[in-house]
């Protein structure tokens, strides 16, 4: 049984909206990979179909239990966290998947945006879960942006936090629309050592009505960190303000 609550996850003190605790999908998609590792007693660095099947919100002063669940066949592993009967979390863990080659990146000159009004108005993410400190366009098609690590964050959650806050500005700035992440597939994690200082890129795949499809990687140099091969984000006009 995982039990979320504010002294369990000090971070989800800064995740915040409309005076409830949202979940971030980061920390779901870390819970479920560590479920797998521990169920089939091996590394896991490839999750895919990723799904965020009902979000999880809470009362800061509360805590909500979700119970962990774990298919295991010969090629890969099944697991979702659920809250009672319902399924809120799910993703497929891939046996022995090989890393890639980071992808080769246009150069990009520091585009210093007002980083604080993009937490307030998009990300509505406090002090701990502020990652990015800049953000750059090279081009129509692709952001990258350089981010600080809070000593007080997991560093794989803020691996997985930095790239989805990444390609949610970068929906944001490119369409002038709000976005959500719809599901993440081919997530895999190459380094646990996070930099002082990282880059992270985000490129736009496809798009089609109402969704879009991006992939992320998180580089140090030449090391690639992780990558998230498909975020789908769904767009949408909706405004919003961060809840005090």
């Amino acid at each position: 049984m995982l039990d979320l609550n504010i002294s369990t996850f000090p971070l989800l003190h800064d995740h915040l909206l409309h005076n409830r605790v949202v979940v971030p999908a980061a920390l779901a998609l870390t819970q479920l990979r560590n479920l797998a590792e521990h169920t089939t007693a091996r590394p896991q660095r490839h999750l895919t179909a990723f799904q965020v099947l009902h979000g999880v919100s809470f009362s800061p002063a509360d805590s909500v239990q979700l119970s962990q669940h774990a298919q295991h066949t010969q090629d890969a592993c099944r697991v979702s966290l659920h809250k009672g009967d319902r399924v809120c979390y799910q993703a497929l863990a891939m046996h022995d998947a090989a890393p890639p080659t980071p992808s080769t990146r246009v150069p990009v000159r520091p585009d210093l945006s007002d980083i604080a009004d993009t937490y307030a108005k998009i990300l509505f993410h406090g002090q701990r879960l502020q990652l990015l400190t800049k953000i750059s366009a090279p081009h129509q098609q692709s952001s990258s942006a350089a981010f600080a690590v809070s000593p007080n964050l997991d560093n794989e959650i803020a691996l997985l936090e930095a790239a989805l806050q990444l390609a949610i500005v970068h929906i944001q700035r490119r369409f002038k629309l709000f976005s959500l992440p719809a599901a993440i597939g081919g997530y895999r994690l190459f380094s646990t050592t996070l930099p002082s200082q990282g880059l992270v890129s985000v490129r736009m795949i496809a798009r089609r009505n109402a969704h879009v499809l991006l992939e992320a990687e998180l580089t140090d140099n030449t090391q690639l960190l992780a990558r998230l091969d498909a975020i789908e984000m769904i767009v949408t006009q909706e405004k919003r303000t961060r809840a005090n």
